[in-house]
């Protein structure tokens, strides 16, 4: 049977899902969901507080879950009427759908994180997790707005939090992130292995290929200062050694991989992905040349490190973790692999392919 994702109408605003409603989860699973507080440097775009939501599993396993939620990077999308991103955690929780499905129900039986310890770090700064800038930006007819671009802040801030709500260190760690998450979770990867050097881990970016502009490289980049939060002892990615105001998709998953051989990293991507074409053409893009792009970009990093793996699926969704699909979509063609075999191969390491969807219709 052929499924088609669906999702939330937020997403054709260039916003991905959220799964949360303080302090607890909303859908199938509601309990067992605490909101904590981070305090020190952390904040939201607009100075409002930070927190992550942990739910403690038993089976000493953890799950670290980057959201998603839009991007800003210049006047017209950091405005203070912007839809492109959210700018504090409230907004975040509350603005989704209230049916939180995929990895979040911890009830499904095929639920490969049931058990696990699962913390969630909600994104309200615009930036990917990557940045570390307090930026103030010119609007036209109104007062300039200053946005504070912690998402590296935060994000490290939670992910040292991690280590509160573990008995002992995991055995396993699950590295993920829709949309703007999928970023955070390839970048914040080497230094979660400092943290658990000993556990087996896999990275899985969903539906954040990060195809840009070079208008957006060259000119807006740099308005996060990402060099204050890159992993500089990753050779590639030192920002001493190298202008990192130019970086590509594959640049970032071919440095980080290669100085990572023992972690599975991984991409997923709809062929023709509604928010992705969509925040392409915010950057300046044509939406008809994102997904050849998307697709030589997979098979680039592919080519140069065997330990990635990418999987391309058809239609025009965004984000398969959080959705009851990720247990039900197939494939509309006999020649390509279910996601959810690809997924257990992924986690289980049994098997290493990649998908790209080569008799999927590309849109228009």
């Amino acid at each position: 049977m052929t499924v088609k994702p669906s999702w939330s109408p937020f997403v054709a605003f260039g916003l991905s899902m959220s799964l949360l409603q303080a302090p607890q989860l909303f859908g199938a699973d509601t309990a067992g969901w605490r909101e904590i507080k981070l305090t020190g440097d952390t904040a939201c775009a607009d100075g409002s507080p930070f927190s992550i939501f942990v739910h403690e599993g038993t089976s000493g396993n953890l799950v670290l879950d980057f959201m998603g939620g839009g991007a800003c990077w210049n006047a017209e999308t950091c405005g203070p009427n912007s839809s492109y991103f959210r700018r504090r955690v409230p907004d975040v929780i509350n603005d989704y759908i209230a049916t939180a499905d995929g990895i979040y129900n911890r009830q499904h039986e095929r639920n490969p994180f049931r058990d696990d310890t699962h913390v969630v770090i909600p994104y309200c700064t615009g930036d990917v997790h990557w940045g570390m800038s307090d930026e103030t930006y010119a609007v036209d007819g109104s007062d300039d707005v200053t946005i504070l671009h912690r998402g590296a802040i935060n994000a490290k801030a939670a992910i040292d939090e991690s280590l509160n709500h573990l008995s002992q260190s995991p055995d396993k760690v699950f590295v993920t992130g829709c949309s703007a998450g999928a970023y955070g979770s390839i970048w914040w990867t080497p230094y979660i292995r400092r943290l658990y050097p000993t556990a087996q881990m896999a990275q899985f970016g969903d539906s954040g290929a990060s195809i840009l502009t070079r208008d957006f490289q060259k000119n807006w980049l740099s308005r996060w200062h990402i060099e204050r939060s890159a992993p500089a002892w990753i050779p590639d990615l030192n920002p001493n050694e190298r202008d990192l105001s130019d970086l590509t998709s594959d640049a970032v998953y071919t440095a980080i991989s290669k100085a990572n051989p023992d972690i599975h990293f991984s991409q997923f991507n709809y062929l023709n992905d509604i928010v992705q074409r969509w925040f392409f053409a915010a950057m300046g893009g044509q939406q008809a040349t994102w997904a050849p792009q998307m697709r030589l970009t997979m098979t680039k990093i592919a080519s140069q490190a065997p330990n990635f793996n990418y999987y391309t699926a058809p239609w025009d969704g965004h984000c398969i973790l959080p959705f009851p699909e990720f247990y039900s979509a197939s494939a509309p063609n006999d020649g390509l692999m279910t996601f959810t075999r690809w997924f257990d191969g992924l986690i289980g390491r049994d098997h290493a392919v990649n998908e790209p969807c080569d008799n999927c219709a590309q849109e228009p």
